[in-house]
């Protein structure tokens, strides 16, 4: 993220405008002066604490109390909570710990993204999504979902998880599904920006599949990726996304 972006961050209001060309599917036009809508997605085992990361100091710089121009919505990172309805204490261990090591619920991480930006998007507001590590990952394939299936309307939480298996079926019949999907339930929206830190999948058995529209996003006007160049840990692979035209 270099000066001219963080200095769209002053007084904690994002501002963007879409190029007309940021997507080669029609979007809705903005009826009236929208929203800034902040999604953050942190890395993994990341939470409030003691020792907080960078996703977290940047959601303490954002005006959280103007909710007509502003809202905010946080994630801990993978491997920092279950459903505590459908386990006992000792599995919800174990499920977490399941998560942490291979990204074991990263449907439930995006959906959970999915879900608070289905309720809350109006025409007109700009959607602007920003993760670290595994949390830059769960922000791209949000990006990436939103992208194939369109967003669905508010309170279509039964057609969540519906969207979310036709998102991940990375085959021919997967985008025709895709397609159809979004033409007949969905909205097609733009999203602003992108931006996230060292972006990495996942290790062992998700690492061999990367999700659709992931690596390339052409509904994403703008993208930034800040990566640690550095980086030796070979389980911890950078994931750079791909230019696509109408992207900057």
């Amino acid at each position: 993220m270099d000066d001219h972006d963080l200095s769209k961050l002053e007084k904690g209001i994002i501002h963007q405008s879409v190029p007309t060309d940021a997507s080669s599917q029609p979007t809705l036009k903005p009826a009236r002066c929208g929203r800034t809508l902040i999604l953050c997605f942190d890395g993994t085992s990341n939470r409030y604490n003691e020792k907080n990361t960078n996703v977290i100091k940047f959601v303490s710089l954002l005006q959280n109390d103007i909710p007509d121009q502003q809202l905010i919505y946080y994630q801990p990172g993978i491997g920092t909570y279950t459903n505590p309805g459908i386990f006992t204490p000792l599995t919800m261990k174990l499920a977490n710990v399941l998560d942490e090591a291979v990204a074991w619920y990263i449907g439930a991480h995006i959906t959970g993204g999915y879900k608070w930006l289905m309720n809350q998007y109006q025409v007109g507001d700009r959607i602007c999504i920003f993760g670290f590590s595994r949390g830059a990952y769960t922000a791209r394939a949000l990006a990436g979902m939103i992208n194939k299936v369109g967003l669905l309307p508010p309170g279509n939480h039964e057609q969540v998880i519906i969207a979310y298996d036709i998102y991940r079926t990375d085959t021919e019949d997967g985008y025709t599904l895709g397609d159809g999907f979004r033409d007949t339930f969905s909205r097609v929206v733009p999203i602003e920006f992108v931006g996230v830190w060292d972006s990495v999948s996942s290790v062992g058995i998700v690492r061999s599949h990367t999700l659709p529209y992931a690596a390339s996003n052409n509904i994403i006007a703008t993208f930034r990726h800040a990566m640690a160049l550095d980086e030796r840990r070979a389980w911890l692979l950078r994931r750079p996304i791909e230019a696509t035209q109408g992207s900057q």
